[in-house]
C-alpha cells in the first residue's frame, strides 16, 4: 500500500513534495498512518525534528497537534498552537497567513467548534486560495457547515467536492473522507438508508488501510447507518473505534476548552454529550431515539442524567453549558 495523504495534509502541498527532504517525507508518513489508525505516540519527538523554515512545517504542526489531542497532552498541544499563530511572521513565506488561517479552520472543526470561520469560507468563496488548496478547502467547507450542523449545505459541498472533481485527482484517502462526509450531511438530515451505500464505500475504504481515525468520536446508536456500516462491512475496525473512543472523546472535550475557553463540558459521556448537543440543536426527542436506536423513553432517561451531572433545571440553562 502506498503512503497514506489526508485531503488536507500539505497546506504548502506543491512546495512541500518539491524541497522536503525524502527522509522528512517518510516521517511524515509514517506518523499519519499511525494517526489514521489511532496510535498517537512519538509525535513530540516528531516535532522537534523540524524547524520552521521548512516547507513541511505546517503538516508536521497538523500531524503534531492531532497526537497530542489523541495522547491528551496539553503542553504540546499549546506550544505547537502558539508556534503556528507565530509562522506567518517568522517565515516569511508568500501566503503564509492564509496557510495558518486554514490550519485554524481545520483545527476548529477537529475540535466541533462552531464559530470564529472566516467569512470567505461561511459564503463558500474560494477566493485567494491557491487552485492546488482548493479540494482541501472545500473539503474543510464540508466539515465546517457539519459542525455548525447546516447539513444541506454540507451536502451540497461534499457533492460539488466528490462528483465535479475527476477521479484521478483524488487519492483514496480524499474519495474516503469525502465520502465519510457527504454520507454525514444526509444522515444529519434524516436520510438514513441514502446515507448507508456511502458510509459503506468509506468504511471499506478505512478497513483496507485500518483507519480508526475517522470514527472516533462516533456516538454509537446501534440503528446509525455508520454503526451498521462498521459492523458489516469491518467489524475488526469497530472492535477498535469502540476501544479507542471513550479516551478520545474526553481528550477532544479537554482541547476544545483549552482552544475557546468555553463551556464544553467534560462531565458527560459520549452519548450524553450526544443527546446534550441535540436537545441545544432543537432536535426532537423522537428525533435522536432514531439516531441512536432507542426509545424516546430512553432519552429521557439520559436527558435526566444530564440535568442531574451538569446542575441544571431546563432546556434554557443546558444552553450555557453545552454549545
Amino acid at each position: 500500500m502506498g503512503s497514506v495523504s489526508f485531503p488536507l495534509v500539505t497546506t504548502f502541498a506543491k512546495e512541500a513534495s518539491a524541497t522536503c527532504d525524502p527522509a522528512l517525507r517518510r516521517r511524515m508518513a509514517t506518523m499519519e498512518r499511525r494517526l489514521l489508525r489511532g496510535d498517537f505516540k512519538g509525535f513530540e519527538a516528531f516535532y522537534e525534528t523540524v524547524s520552521m523554515d521548512s516547507r513541511c512545517y505546517l503538516v508536521v504542526a497538523r500531524l503534531t497537534m492531532q497526537g497530542a489531542i489523541g495522547s491528551g497532552n496539553t503542553a504540546l498541544f499549546s506550544r505547537v498552537l502558539d508556534d503556528v499563530r507565530a509562522y506567518p511572521r517568522r517565515c516569511g513565506l508568500p501566503l503564509a497567513q492564509l496557510a495558518v488561517d486554514i490550519t485554524e479552520v481545520w483545527l476548529r472543526q477537529f475540535l466541533d467548534v462552531p464559530d470564529g470561520y472566516p467569512d470567505w469560507l461561511l459564503d463558500g468563496s474560494m477566493r485567494g486560495v491557491p487552485a492546488e488548496w482548493r479540494l482541501m478547502t472545500c473539503y474543510l467547507m464540508v466539515k465546517m457547515f457539519l459542525v455548525r450542523r447546516e447539513y444541506v449545505k454540507a451536502q451540497a459541498t461534499a457533492q460539488v467536492a466528490l462528483y465535479l472533481v475527476p477521479e484521478r485527482m483524488l487519492s483514496p484517502a480524499s474519495s474516503m473522507y469525502l465520502k465519510f462526509v457527504l454520507a454525514l450531511s444526509m444522515q444529519g438530515q434524516g436520510r438514513v438508508e441514502e446515507s448507508l451505500p456511502l458510509f459503506r464505500e468509506a468504511v471499506k475504504g478505512a478497513a483496507e488501510q485500518r483507519a480508526a481515525l475517522p470514527f472516533l468520536d462516533l456516538a454509537m446508536g446501534t440503528k446509525s447507518a455508520l454503526y451498521t456500516a462498521l459492523k458489516e462491512e469491518a467489524p475488526e475496525l469497530l472492535r477498535k473505534v469502540r476501544s479507542l473512543s471513550p479516551d478520545f472523546f474526553r481528550n477532544k472535550v479537554r482541547f476544545h476548552n483549552l482552544f475557546t475557553g468555553g463551556q464544553f463540558t467534560e462531565l458527560l459521556s459520549p452519548r450524553e454529550f450526544f443527546v446534550a448537543s441535540s436537545l441545544r440543536h432543537g432536535l426532537r426527542y423522537k428525533e435522536i431515539a432514531d439516531r441512536l436506536g432507542v426509545e424516546v423513553s430512553g432519552v429521557n432517561g439520559i436527558t435526566k442524567s444530564i440535568y442531574s451531572k451538569l446542575g441544571v433545571h431546563g432546556f434554557a440553562e443546558l444552553g450555557g453549558k453545552v454549545w
